[in-house]
């Protein structure tokens, strides 16, 4: 490695219970495959149990997330921040609080926003199971004013990249 390059530092948070789940799915392998190229990776997570932070962070540094009151993200990631250092902080499927102080608190690193799908997420609606373009539909006609609430944001947000993972969505 040339004296002038250093090892890149991501900041990885993501803001979903320490349950089984296809976020913290992603979230673990996109972590995982991101050290293995030779990056510097640390996770900001909500609080898990020292079990649950295995199976979630990986080998990856992890700080503690609070979600609690839009203070308390403030200050969960100022302390991230100071400690890691990142070069880059890389959301993954945040909601909304966390997402908008991400953008009042990171100031001086890119950072980037990666979604599956608009919030609420988890909820699923049984008559469209098999089609995922029927589902989208009705679930954001459902969920019309958070598909609002969202495009405000993504116009607003000083994200440096919007990674998509749903052509439907």
């Amino acid at each position: 490695m040339d004296s002038l390059e250093r090892t890149m530092r991501i900041l990885f948070i993501c803001d979903q219970p320490q349950l089984p789940g296809g976020v913290q799915f992603v979230c673990r392998h996109t972590v995982s495959a991101v050290q293995e190229l030779g990056c510097a990776v640390a996770l900001l997570r909500p609080r898990a149990t020292l079990e649950q932070v295995a199976d979630y962070a990986g080998s990856a540094q992890s700080y503690p997330l609070e979600t609690s009151r839009s203070r308390l993200i403030a200050r969960s990631l100022h302390e991230a921040l100071d400690s890691f250092a990142p070069d880059l902080v890389h959301v993954v499927s945040g909601r909304w609080p966390v997402v908008q102080q991400v953008d009042s608190v990171v100031r001086t690193v890119p950072w980037l926003l990666s979604i599956h799908n608009l919030p609420p997420h988890e909820v699923t609606l049984q008559t469209c199971h098999g089609s995922d373009l029927l589902h989208y539909r009705l679930r954001n006609t459902r969920f019309a004013l958070n598909g609002l609430m969202w495009a405000l944001g993504l116009r607003r947000w000083r994200y440096a990249k919007l990674v998509c993972h749903s052509a439907d969505m």
